[in-house]
């Protein structure tokens, strides 16, 4: 992964390309880790006249129009180390060049002495958001239609064991994007994205680009390949008689490893051995993992030398197992979302619990499948658990499992104690019905989508996607974005937080928010007459009801459990709950710990997290309405409803996500703590072997919740600069 060496550039900032990315994704330019690598850059922004224009030594491997007024930004990588020789990553790019543009009609490969003399591929945005003029044309006829002259990339093709290998154009890989509306820009794994073309018929859809997309490897001779894979022998031989962790691989790894560095003081991310290591890994996953293609022999032998040492110290860490198991695309759903390099990091920083996991005598430790409540489950408002009170009462006056997590009544009359430090009020609202799980057609777009685990019979990933679920919903449940405690909790905050709600207080809320204030407001279907006017219905009624039922989503329960128990309480149990699940059933509480990370995977969902902007969106709409009508009323008093609510919200994000991150890493530590064997593994084998297992599924876990609890994961998409912008 490419960090930005050029002037302009902060300090690690990533190379990014959004082009034709479906919001909020962006692609990252990686090379080889086990080459040498270019200095990479953007050139040039010029304050939005940028100037596509590499520096002596560079080439140009992609460009962006990002905040462009006019021309591009290339994406500009040096071709030649620091001794002047030609880089292994770049010797592709380094037999080719762009032509002109914007006239890109009048860029020629095929010149007297040209050195790339053969138009080995055009386009119309060339690299990936180059301009070339375009306009409406029209044949003899007069039929009119849209065109854009396309740039040439020309190359050297007359060395024939250097090549792009493969090539073919793709705008259907459909990992984000919406399927027949937008073309879809991905290359798989094994390719290289060469140039980009965001017209022909891609244009007139809603977005979205196809890419030529090239296998991209070079291939060397026997006299050449020997000594290489004798270096690689001799790194891997090294590595596997005192292994060593990468501390920065972007996945945080090292702080969960079983791997420890020789020396505390040297730069891991160096270790010559380590990164020879990890390249034979990820080729070996990469290279086993292509459909309908046999294994190539650089692979084969890659896999030969692996075996000969690898096994004598991890005797279930074979090639085959190793790679098999990373490439189950149903058994191992979650290592298809990592690149083969990030599995190579994870197995090789957990070597140890891989080899017990892979063992098939303790690979079934523990033993998941679908979480199912229980009334232990349940956190009563003071963060306990609900073995008495009113709470538990209510659950158990229900009926079954699936009643209580609905919460589902008609309109209910509820009242929350607001306190802001000087006077006390008690504000009576009222709850909108909405649909339970069952109330729904099976046509309907939250069946159509709802969302589970990936895998609910594996306890190592949290992975999550969306079924068509139909008539079989038992134990799901509708579930409502914006959680309806929400409002009541923003009343109570924001009555104590008078520096960012001045004026916004238990009065205010008593006095005007919850009273028929508003003048001439546009009709909300879902409200009666009576409480058209009334700014706290109609920020109730937004949050959605069985009238207004559009962005509700269905959710697996125990997931849908622990989000709200997050959101309210900032931990899916309680202590008690979960010290006795720690302490005497681990599959259980295994299950609860996957489906805590769920929770954040589910709202990051493509299909998901839309629906939560959305109705944060209608909040704040009426929120800003209720805000206008004081303000008109009673011009003493100004206040600003809006921007209280939002940093609440930005208050509350943050809150559920660090909360999250830390009940996580402590539920992680509790079990790891709980299943150490007490005696060594001389004299309990088994139990290592074991607690091994139960460690490598651990660290799985932990590696997806350090991508996934993340505040850049739930920008709120009110754009720069707006409070709620938590992209950054």
């Amino acid at each position: 992964m490419m960090t930005r060496d050029d002037q302009w550039g902060d300090s690690d900032e990533i190379m990014l390309d959004g082009n034709a990315c479906t919001y909020p994704h962006e692609r990252r330019l990686c090379c080889p880790p086990s080459e040498t690598t270019p200095s990479c850059g953007w050139y040039s922004f010029k304050g939005g006249a940028c100037k596509g224009e590499c520096p002596d030594g560079y080439t140009e491997v992609g460009s962006i129009d990002h905040g462009c007024r006019s021309g591009y930004q290339a994406a500009c990588c040096t071709t030649e180390n620091k001794n002047n020789k030609l880089l292994n990553a770049m010797r592709l790019y380094e037999t080719c060049a762009w032509s002109n543009a914007p006239d890109c009609n009048s860029g020629k490969c095929t010149f007297a002495n040209s050195p790339w003399p053969t138009e080995f591929v055009e386009s119309t945005t060339g690299s990936g958001a180059v301009y070339c003029y375009s306009g409406m044309v029209h044949d003899d006829d007069y039929n009119f239609s849209f065109s854009s002259q396309s740039r040439k990339y020309c190359c050297d093709t007359s060395n024939k064991a250097m090549t792009w290998g493969t090539c073919t154009w793709r705008n259907d890989d459909f990992n984000f994007g919406t399927e027949g509306k937008t073309c879809s820009s991905n290359c798989h794994d094994n390719e290289i994205r060469v140039a980009m073309d965001g017209n022909e018929e891609c244009h007139g859809k809603d977005g979205g680009a196809k890419s030529y997309c090239c296998t991209g490897t070079y291939e060397t001779t026997s006299k050449v390949l020997n000594p290489v894979l004798a270096g690689y022998e001799a790194d891997l031989s090294a590595w596997a008689d005192s292994p060593t962790c990468d501390a920065k691989t972007g996945l945080d790894l090292y702080a969960r490893s079983d791997i420890s560095p020789r020396d505390q003081g040297q730069t891991v991310l160096k270790d010559q051995h380590y990164q020879g290591t990890l390249f034979i890994l990820a080729t070996m996953i990469r290279g086993t993992g292509l459909a309908g293609e046999a294994m190539s022999s650089s692979v084969k032998a890659l896999c030969k030398i692996w075996d000969k040492y690898i096994p004598d110290h991890w005797e279930h860490l074979t090639c085959d197992k190793v790679t098999s198991w990373f490439n189950d695309k149903e058994g191992n759903p979650a290592a298809q979302q990592r690149s083969p390099e990030q599995n190579g990091q994870l197995a090789l920083c957990n070597m140890d619990g891989f080899n017990a996991m892979l063992n098939t005598r303790a690979r079934r430790l523990p033993e998941c499948e679908h979480y199912e409540i229980v009334e232990a489950d349940y956190l009563a408002n003071d963060g306990s658990s609900i073995n008495d009170g009113t709470l538990a009462k209510r659950w158990l006056n229900q009926g079954d499992v699936l009643d209580r997590l609905e919460k589902r009544a008609p309109a209910e009359a509820k009242s929350v104690l607001c306190n802001d430090g000087k006077v006390k009020r008690k504000i009576n609202y009222q709850s909108q019905p909405y649909p339970s799980v069952g109330d729904w057609a099976d046509d309907a777009e939250p069946v159509q989508n709802t969302v589970d685990l990936v895998d609910w019979n594996v306890c190592r990933s949290s992975a999550v996607r969306t079924y068509n679920q139909g008539s079989d919903r038992d134990n799901y449940a509708t579930e409502h974005m914006l959680e309806l405690e929400s409002i009541p909790m923003f009343i109570k905050w924001a009555a104590m937080n008078q520096d960012v709600c001045k004026e916004i207080d238990c009065l205010f809320f008593a006095g005007f928010f919850n009273k028929k204030v508003l003048d001439s407001p546009p009709d909300m279907p879902g409200l009666d007459a009576s409480h058209q006017q009334v700014p706290m219905q109609r920020v109730m009624e937004s949050l959605r009801s069985e009238t207004n039922a559009g962005n509700f989503a269905i959710l697996w329960g125990s997931i849908n459990l622990n989000k709200a128990q997050l959101w309210l309480h900032g931990q899916p149990r309680a202590d008690d709950t979960w010290d006795g699940y720690v302490e005497g059933d681990l599959n259980k509480a295994t299950e609860v710990l996957r489906d805590t990370i769920a929770v954040y995977q589910y709202l990051r969902e493509k299909k998901i997290w839309p629906k939560f902007q959305a109705i944060n969106k209608a909040v704040r709409e009426e929120m800003l309405r209720a805000e206008e009508q004081h303000n008109k009323d009673d011009k003493d008093k100004k206040s600003d409803l809006q921007a209280c609510w939002d940093a609440w919200m930005g208050h509350q994000l943050k809150s559920f996500v660090d909360n999250g991150d830390d009940w996580v890493k402590k539920a992680i530590e509790d079990l790891k703590k709980n299943y150490k064997p007490e005696k060594s593994k001389k004299d309990d084998p088994e139990g290592h072997e074991r607690y091994d297992a139960l460690t490598a599924i651990l660290n799985l876990l932990e590696t997806e919740a350090a991508e996934a609890i993340k505040l850049s994961n739930f920008d709120l998409g009110l754009g720069d600069g707006d409070a709620m912008d938590t992209s950054a």
